[in-house]
């Protein structure tokens, strides 16, 4: 199989809606995708690129917290589209939020709008 023929299986199977599917099942295939993914990306360990998390889309409601705290801060566009989270994806997502490294940049600048 070719390089882009692997890239737009995995962008179609990135726009599929996994929480239709029973938990374990979804668990067991997203691991399976995951492992198919590194290989194919030649990713080492957890670092994704933007690109890689574009080529993700909702496969990175799979991604665990060292794959979600490593990645890009564009994760947290990808995550937006998740139901359900663990509570160390939580934690994940906080630790990016608050590195200040987003496009919503440092929490310490916010401002409350009602």
């Amino acid at each position: 199989m070719q390089q882009t023929d692997c890239r737009s299986y995995f962008i179609e199977t990135g726009r599929a809606d996994f929480s239709a599917l029973h938990k374990f099942l979804a668990e067991c295939l997203k691991a399976v995708i995951m492992t198919t993914f590194d290989l194919f990306q030649n990713i080492k360990g957890t670092q994704l690129s933007r690109d890689n998390v574009e080529v993700l889309g909702n496969m990175a409601c799979a991604l665990d917290e060292d794959y979600i705290q490593s990645a890009d801060s564009y994760i947290l566009e990808k995550l937006k589209n998740c139901n359900d989270f663990s509570d160390q994806q939580i934690t994940a997502m906080e630790t990016v939020i608050c590195s200040g490294n987003t496009t919503y940049g440092n929490p310490s600048t916010w401002t409350e709008k009602l």
